[in-house]
């Protein structure tokens, strides 16, 4: 992945990788809900997503639900005191960031979602790790592939913001964050740059 991408340039940059076909799952894990997942998949589906056994996995669909599949990317973008920006929806905190089109790839995703929701360019620092969550509304589950970047932002707006931005000291997130995922992402940054103690 090309360091300091920038949202004016990711027309210039194109990511090959071809995510969320199929359940993203992996043999032989252990979901953070502590179930185990050993034996969910065939051997030939085990085989092909052996290159994905990284992802974290949160939560869980109930028994023979069909889950409509969801790729998404979001950005973990820290000031300097440690503190994180979010976006509030319906009283929960969310990480910049949402679903991808069709055919775009996660870091043309985040730059995009970031400019819509907080009216600001962004430049991606690296990427921190990929998830899986499974959530749901009131008309179905979701299996949510998530790549998850570490970001900074621009100084100045360049549009008008759909959410505002909210930036939250270490421990003023507590369990308001919708996707438990995007709290471990949180953790994997501040482990990275150093701020304070984080949890695997």
């Amino acid at each position: 992945m090309p360091s300091g991408l920038r949202s004016d340039e990711i027309a210039a940059f194109s990511d090959g990788d071809s995510q969320g076909a199929g359940r993203q799952l992996v043999g032989g894990r252990v979901r953070h809900d502590g179930q185990s997942i050993v034996g969910l998949m065939s051997t030939w589906e085990f085989m092909a997503m052996a290159d994905k056994d990284k992802r974290e996995i949160f939560g869980a669909a109930p028994a023979g639900v069909r889950c409509e599949n969801r790729r998404a990317a979001y950005a973990v973008i820290l000031d300097p005191d440690g503190r994180v920006a979010v976006v509030r929806e319906r009283d929960r905190w969310f990480l910049p960031g949402g679903g991808s089109l069709a055919g775009e790839s996660a870091e043309v995703t985040v730059l995009r979602e970031i400019q819509e929701e907080c009216g600001r360019r962004a430049r991606i620092l690296g990427k921190l790790g990929e998830a899986v969550q499974y959530f749901h509304d009131s008309r179905r589950w979701y299996e949510m592939v998530a790549v998850f970047f570490q970001a900074e932002l621009d100084r100045e707006s360049t549009s008008s913001p759909e959410y505002e931005l909210v930036w939250l000291g270490q421990g003023e997130e507590g369990e308001g964050f919708f996707h438990p995922c995007h709290e471990w992402a949180l953790s994997q940054a501040r482990k990275a740059v150093g701020h304070g103690p984080t949890t695997d």
